[in-house]
Formats: structure tokens, C-alpha cells, sequence
């Protein structure tokens, strides 16, 4: 009997021990497009971010967009109708298998076109929500979310958003809470082990910022800043880059927010800055490695 204990207690301290070791790994990848009409040099872009991504070592298992571009006549007007779709459709054909989440964002001046939202995704998604987020009536914008079950990790949570750069900061703060709202929903129904919100706020990270007090009084964390704190990390006006349409000084308005219990932030930097692979927009990305503690058994 005491035999039979003994070697039911040691398999069980290495099936738990080892379960415990295997933590998951998780990267993250956000960027705004700069949209992809006619004239913006889309093709060459979308062949560049391509090359990014599918020779790097570890490509991204979510990647986050802003300012996609479709519509009704876009294929007719600009060749292509959905610009996320067309990425996961250029990534497959270098052997990586991404499910997009594409969602309307809002009308752009060209006739029957507008900017979409979304993510690009190793693992499919469970579900999909999106939400039309409105600066107090007036410039609403949208957000795409999607529930995944990520091997490894399990359920995650992520919304890609892109904030009104003509709204007042209080609008903009509006748009961020009806986002948060729409995590909140997708959390409580689904009960992720990570939420992530990832995108372009159109805010600087100052003192006393009331977005960013506002995402951390709710639990998220600032990949970057946590990682590299009090780094500057400018995603916008950066010098040399041939996309830029604004002068500078470099300001960082592209963010990725984390959180969940047990999370270790291993790396965040800007990257597609032109040292870190090419300029493929007027912004850089940020990309994010996390590691999380395994599933329970």
C-alpha cells in the first residue's frame, strides 16, 4: 500500500510540476495601415509588412490593425476589398495560416469606401463582436473584438481600436470606455485568462493622462512602459519616414494593453521604424512577448 502511495504521489508531482513549468508564449503586433487607397503605395507596403512577418522567428500570433481599408466599390477603385483579408491572404502564401477579423470602422471620403478594423489571428476565432464607439454623438469610430482559444494559453480576449485624433480628450475618453464596455461584455461571458487592447489611441503618454489613468484604474498594463520604462518609444512623426505626413517631434500614440494574472511582459518595442524592419506606414508598430503561467489541469 505504502508503495503504490508513494508512486501515485510522485505522478502526480511530475504530471502538476511539469504542467505548472509550461508556461505559454504570446506575441503581439500592433499598427495602424494608413489606410490603402489609391496613391498610398499599398501594394509595396502590403509586400513589405508581408516580408516583416513572415521571415521573422517567431511571427506575431495576434496582430492588430487600424485603418484597413474596403467597401462596396474598393476593388473596383483601388483593386482589393478588404485589406486584412488580402494580408492573411499574402501570409498564407508564405506558409502562415492567420484568421482575420475585419470589421467596418467608419466612411472615408472616397465614394462607397471606408476604413476597417481588425486583427489577424493564429487561432480562430470563438467569436466575434464589434461596436461602434461615439465621441458624444459626433465621430464615431469602431472597435472589432474576438474571444480565441490560444493553445497553450486558452481563452483571450482582444480588441483592436482606433480613437477619434478630431475629438476632445473627453471624447475620446468616451470612445475608450464604450470600448472597455465590450471587453467587459466578451469577459464576463467567456472568462478569459488575458484581455488585450491594442491600438491607436491618438494620445500621448504625459503625467495624469486620463485614458491611460483610466486603463490602469481597470487592471491593463502599458506593455511598453512597463518593459521599457521611461523610454520615449515615438510610433508617429518619427524622422525618415517617407510615409510621415505630419513634422514631428515623434510622439507615441500606438499602444498594447494587457490583462490577466500571471502575466510576465518579457519584451515591447517599436519596430517597422526603419531600424526594426521598414517604414510600411506614416505610424510604427509595437510588439509585444508575454509569457503566461500554464493552464490549470
Amino acid at each position: 500500500m505504502g508503495a503504490a502511495l508513494s508512486a501515485l504521489a510522485i505522478c502526480l508531482f511530475l504530471c502538476l510540476g511539469g504542467r505548472a513549468a509550461a508556461a505559454g508564449n504570446l506575441t503581439l503586433l500592433t499598427l495602424n495601415l494608413m489606410g490603402a487607397a489609391g496613391g498610398s503605395g499599398w501594394k509595396e507596403r502590403a509586400a513589405a509588412l508581408t516580408e516583416f512577418l513572415a521571415t521573422r522567428a517567431g511571427p506575431p500570433d495576434m496582430v492588430f490593425f487600424q485603418e484597413g481599408y474596403g467597401g462596396p466599390w474598393s476593388r473596383l477603385l483601388h483593386g482589393h476589398s478588404d485589406t486584412l483579408a488580402e494580408l492573411a491572404g499574402r501570409l498564407a502564401s508564405r506558409g502562415l495560416t492567420y484568421h482575420p477579423v475585419s470589421r467596418f470602422c467608419f466612411w472615408e471620403t472616397r465614394p462607397f469606401s471606408h476604413y476597417r478594423i481588425g486583427l489577424l489571428t493564429r487561432s480562430p476565432p470563438l467569436t466575434v463582436r464589434e461596436r461602434t464607439v461615439s465621441c458624444n454623438g459626433t465621430e464615431s469610430r469602431g472597435v472589432a473584438a474576438a474571444v480565441l482559444e490560444v493553445p497553450g494559453i486558452g481563452r483571450v480576449a482582444a480588441g483592436s481600436v482606433h480613437l477619434s485624433p478630431r475629438c476632445p480628450e473627453a471624447g475620446r475618453l468616451r470612445q475608450l470606455r464604450q470600448a472597455l464596455a465590450l471587453l467587459a461584455e466578451l469577459a464576463a461571458d467567456y472568462e478569459p485568462r488575458l484581455v488585450v487592447l491594442a491600438g491607436d489611441l491618438n494620445t500621448a503618454p504625459r503625467p495624469e493622462n486620463p485614458l491611460l489613468a483610466e486603463l490602469a484604474a481597470r487592471g491593463f498594463v502599458d506593455t511598453f512602459a512597463a518593459a521599457r520604462p521611461g523610454e520615449p518609444g515615438g510610433t508617429f512623426g518619427l524622422p525618415g519616414n517617407p510615409y510621415a505626413r505630419r513634422p514631428g517631434p515623434p510622439v507615441r500614440i500606438d499602444y498594447l494593453f494587457v490583462k490577466g494574472d500571471g502575466i510576465e511582459i518579457r519584451d515591447s518595442r517599436v519596430v517597422l521604424d526603419g531600424r526594426d524592419g521598414p517604414f510600411v506606414s506614416d505610424h510604427a508598430g509595437v510588439l509585444t512577448r508575454l509569457r503566461l503561467p500554464a493552464p490549470p489541469p
